[in-house]
């Protein structure tokens, strides 16, 4: 694991413990077993390491709904099924990460406050990902969508 990584997972669960505010970059330089100098090489302050454990959360997030997506369509589900598995295994991770967390609320403001632009890009991606899914497995399936109606916008 490198040593971004090994900040990045330190940040992650001081966050989660401590929220926000309440949340130094000794601590997690504490976290992490590494020096100052190398938790401030990698990131300038604790916004923009805040803002790349919010990318990080996202990515694996998208991970995790990438492979429960794949799983059921190997497994031969429907495109229904696919789709909702996609859905079903992010949601579970957000909430399982959530409900370890002591004050949720302080960490959803913060990220909305801090990386409401990030966010939009999520919230693309996540789209992009149900829109070239329902392509995959139409093309696959030889599946028609309605008239006048994209991949795009089923997902949407």
């Amino acid at each position: 694991m490198s040593s971004r990584e090994r900040i990045l997972d330190a940040a992650m669960e001081v966050f989660a413990q401590y929220g926000y505010r309440r949340t130094s970059m000794d601590q997690v330089t504490e976290q992490a077993e590494l020096t100052r100098q190398a938790v401030y090489h990698h990131f300038k302050t604790k916004r923009e390491l805040f803002r790349a454990t919010v990318e990080a959360f996202h990515a694996e997030s998208h991970e995790i709904a990438v492979v429960a997506g794949l799983e059921r369509e190997q497994a031969g589900a429907t495109l229904a099924e696919i789709i909702a598995a996609q859905i079903d295994a992010r949601m579970r991770f957000i909430l399982e990460c959530l409900e370890e967390m002591p004050q949720p609320e302080e960490l959803l403001s913060e990220r909305q406050s801090q990386a409401s632009d990030l966010i939009q890009s999520f919230t693309d991606q996540t789209a992009a990902l149900y829109t070239e899914t329902i392509e995959r497995v139409c093309r696959g399936r030889k599946l028609s969508l309605r008239e006048n109606m994209t991949a795009a916008d089923l997902a949407r």
